[in-house]
């Protein structure tokens, strides 16, 4: 199982990396409506575009529960593979500019190293659940 602790979304946070974890985003349906909904042309990255339109650039409310809600296995479409990760991350890059947003120096670094940190804790501290 992978373990993912969010944290409450800053204004700016999507330029150094922050997202919250997908299967925990939850948005009413008028926003959809109003806003739009998945961008399938992002392919592996539509999850993370939606967000970053929804929270970032159109600045919707938002609260973080400090609450486990998913539990997730390892691995999934996005870093199931070096090839996916690397078209995942160009796909961010690029819902970032086509969002009108600039990444932060070292972004991809940045949005990795919770996710590889993540992912060492989870494997050295698995349990048989």
């Amino acid at each position: 199982m992978r373990i993912w602790k969010g944290s409450q979304y800053e204004k700016g946070a999507y330029q150094y990396g922050w997202h919250p974890a997908h299967p925990t985003f939850y948005a009413k349906r008028d926003f959809y409506k109003k806003l739009g909904g998945f961008n399938t042309s992002y392919a592996i990255s539509a999850d993370f575009e939606l967000m970053l339109r929804f929270i970032e650039k159109a600045g919707l409310r938002n609260r973080y529960i400090h609450r486990y809600f998913v539990k997730m296995r390892m691995g999934g479409e996005s870093n199931g593979n070096l090839r996916n990760i690397i078209c995942g991350n160009r796909n961010i890059l690029r819902a970032m500019r086509e969002n009108g947003l600039k990444p932060a120096p070292l972004f991809i670094l940045r949005r990795m190293m919770p996710k590889l940190w993540a992912t060492i804790w989870s494997t050295l501290h698995q349990t048989n659940d």
